[in-house]
């Protein structure tokens, strides 16, 4: 009898050991989508600027840039240089009225996408942070 409790101690602590390892796997992974998506939009927004940047002076598509108040009105200017899964996830998931851009993996870790603003001598950013409860 004692025995059969001892190996069902040890599956319990092997399963917990495996349970553990498959949530940081899942977690590690969300991270990885994460970052995915914070380079993809970064990459569009790059594109966006030197497409305009070739017929308007650098200052006219700043403004253009900063005169779209938020973060999902930002992810509209650029949402031609997405391919079409990651515009329609993002859009799809980003709360409306909030300045964030969100995905399930982002909502996941509780963080969110924000696009800053284009002041002079820099350059617009795509900043992974913590929701703080924007949901």
């Amino acid at each position: 009898m004692i025995e059969v409790i001892v190996v069902i101690a040890i599956i319990g602590i092997m399963t917990s050991l495996v349970i553990t390892a498959y949530r940081n796997v899942a977690q590690d992974s969300r991270d990885v989508v994460a970052r995915q998506q914070q380079a993809a939009l970064q990459n569009a927004i790059n594109n966006w600027v030197t497409t305009q940047t070739v017929t308007l002076p650098i200052s006219s598509v700043r403004s253009s840039y900063n005169n779209a108040a938020d973060s999902p009105a930002r992810l509209d200017l650029i949402k031609d240089y997405l391919d079409e899964r990651t515009r329609d996830h993002l859009v799809g998931l980003s709360p409306p009225g909030i300045d964030a851009v969100n995905s399930e993996a982002l909502t996941r870790l509780n963080r969110h996408l924000l696009f800053s603003t284009w002041d002079t001598g820099s350059y617009p950013q795509v900043q992974m942070i913590d929701s703080g409860g924007v949901n």
